[in-house]
């Protein structure tokens, strides 16, 4: 790597993080603003109210990162502009893509870095936050977090289950029904039992009954004290259907999808989340390219005018991403054309803007 472009990269991440730190604090500043009223009527204290948010900053910084990656370039190019160091390497006869290209694959690489913690600490942080406030703001019982009640599950094409109360802490189904149906979805058996718990050979249900369906009309029961259940998905697979999008990372929300495909079941909302997880790491790119497009163009006027222009089109592409997820989610869209249709044109736009300065 050339001595210029270590030059070009260490200017752009001084940029990246002055903005990424300053974009942090104002989104901090204005959502204390929207939760403090919560927090004091609910009196959950300072330290509560500092931990929410350090479990809610690796999350912040997810989404502020693209456009403190805008400005960045922005800042770092208009102060070359500015220093006439731009005009000297272009009578060097650098090429305008050339100067790019340092700064985007920098840009590349905090949208690798973004994807990465998107798929490690996020998830995690974003849980305990939301477990957080759960319990000490909206005084939600703690054991209330590993349990779901009312769950429908389709196990297999004509098996359904119905499960009461789901309690991942200990591996337990309440009250379980199983429906099996015939090819013309005409029910066949029914079983019905207390519980159902986790063990080495598997789901096995507990006290209950099997209700079958003859030929004839004739319905026969039979009592049983232990019965295996034909399941495949852990515990912790079912817990799964708990989770919000935001608590799981890509490989999770992918097998997730999955299993809703398998079972029937629409998955167009969580598809829309699960590409939006790669959609948003890669605006870190689209937007250092666009501030790339305004920084070249920094004059006499300044960067602050081109900055005034440049950041509001940063939270324009926002609007539309959030528009795209809105239209992917209600089925207007597919889902990979709601995440990712913003970045297209907007990237588009950008490597026509840059090629016109050549």
């Amino acid at each position: 790597m050339k001595i210029l472009d270590r030059y070009i990269m260490m200017e752009c991440l001084k940029a990246f993080l002055f903005a990424e730190v300053s974009f942090i604090g104002i989104y901090l500043v204005v959502d204390l603003f929207e939760q403090l009223n919560r927090f004091l009527e609910a009196e959950a204290g300072t330290t509560t109210l500092f931990v929410y948010y350090l479990f809610s900053l690796p999350g912040i910084a997810l989404q502020v990162a693209p456009v403190a990656a805008l400005l960045a370039a922005l800042l770092s190019l208009g102060n070359l502009a500015k220093h006439h160091e731009l005009r000297a390497m272009q009578m060097g006869r650098i090429s305008t893509p050339r100067i790019v290209l340092p700064l985007l694959l920098l840009a590349s690489l905090l949208s690798l870095a973004v994807f990465a913690l998107g798929e490690s600490v996020i998830p995690l942080a974003n849980r305990k936050a939301i477990a957080l406030y759960k319990t000490r703001v909206k005084k939600v019982p703690p054991y209330q977090l590993t349990r779901a009640q009312d769950l429908w599950y389709r196990a297999s094409k004509n098996r359904f289950l119905h499960i009461a109360l789901m309690e991942t802490s200990t591996a337990t189904m309440r009250d379980v029904t199983v429906y099996e149906l015939r090819p013309d979805f005409t029910l066949t058996r029914r079983i019905v039992a207390k519980k159902a718990s986790w063990g080495e050979g598997g789901w096995n249900l507990e006290e209950g009954y099997i209700f079958t369906l003859k030929e004839g009309g004739a319905l026969a029961s039979e009592p049983f004290r232990k019965l295996p259940l034909d399941l495949k998905e852990t515990p912790q697979e079912l817990g799964g259907l708990m989770r919000l999008p935001q608590e799981m990372n890509f490989l999770e929300l992918r097998a997730y999808t999955r299993r809703l495909k398998e079972s029937g079941i629409d998955a167009s909302r969580y598809l829309v989340d699960l590409h939006a997880k790669g959609a948003s790491a890669f605006a870190v790119l689209v937007m250092a390219l666009i501030g790339a497009a305004f920084g070249l163009r920094v004059g006499r006027s300044g960067i602050m005018i081109w900055a005034g222009t440049c950041i509001p089109l940063g939270f324009v592409y926002w609007v539309l991403l959030s528009v795209g997820f809105a239209l992917g989610k209600s089925g207007f869209l597919s889902a990979f054309l709601a995440a990712w249709l913003p970045n297209f044109f907007f990237t588009l736009g950008g490597i026509i803007s840059i090629a016109r300065l050549r």
